[in-house]
C-alpha cells in the first residue's frame, strides 16, 4: 500500500540519519524490468511494456526498448489503452480480472528483485544528506522509488 511505502520511507530515513549511512534507490519498474530480462532468454529486438496497477480500471505503463534497455514512456493508461497495446510484451505486477490481453507475463515486484538490480538500474540515486532524505518520498503512479 502507499501508506506502507511513506512509512517505510520514514523508517529508512530515520535509520539512514541515525547510522549516518547513504540511502540508494531505484524505480520499481525498471527493477522488474531488468529483472525480467535477464530472468530467462528473451528477446533483443521490440518493446517491453511494464504494467503497474494503481485501481481496477487505471495503471501506469513504463515501455521500455528491449534492445538498450532504455525507458521511452513512461505514463497513467485507462484499462482500454492497456488492452489496446498493439507492439511488444506486456509484464504485469499483477493480474486483472478484467484484463482482456493478449498473453502476458506475470511479475510481481520483491525484495530480492531490488537488491539484485540496484548496481544495475539506470535510475539509480544515492542520497548521503539530510537535505536530500527530507526530498525522497516514494511516487504514487507506479513508478515508487525503493531504498537500500
Amino acid at each position: 500500500s502507499f501508506t506502507g511505502l511513506r512509512i517505510a520511507h520514514a523508517t529508512l530515513k530515520a535509520i539512514a540519519m541515525v547510522t549516518n549511512k547513504a540511502i540508494d534507490t531505484l524505480s520499481s519498474n525498471e527493477a522488474r524490468f531488468l529483472e525480467w530480462v535477464n530472468k530467462e532468454k528473451r528477446p533483443q529486438q521490440g518493446l517491453a511494456h511494464i504494467v503497474t496497477w494503481v485501481s481496477s480500471m487505471k495503471a501506469v505503463t513504463a515501455t521500455y526498448s528491449l534492445t538498450d534497455s532504455k525507458l521511452l514512456e513512461e505514463k497513467l493508461n485507462s484499462l482500454e489503452e492497456i488492452e489496446n497495446i498493439k507492439e511488444g510484451i506486456v509484464v504485469l505486477d499483477r493480474e486483472s480480472p478484467d484484463l482482456k490481453l493478449r498473453p502476458f507475463e506475470r511479475f510481481p515486484l520483491s525484495a530480492a528483485m531490488l537488491g539484485t538490480t540496484l548496481m544495475r538500474a539506470k535510475t539509480r540515486e544515492t542520497h548521503q544528506t539530510i537535505e536530500q532524505w527530507i526530498q525522497m518520498s516514494p511516487r504514487y503512479l507506479g513508478t515508487s522509488k525503493f531504498g537500500g
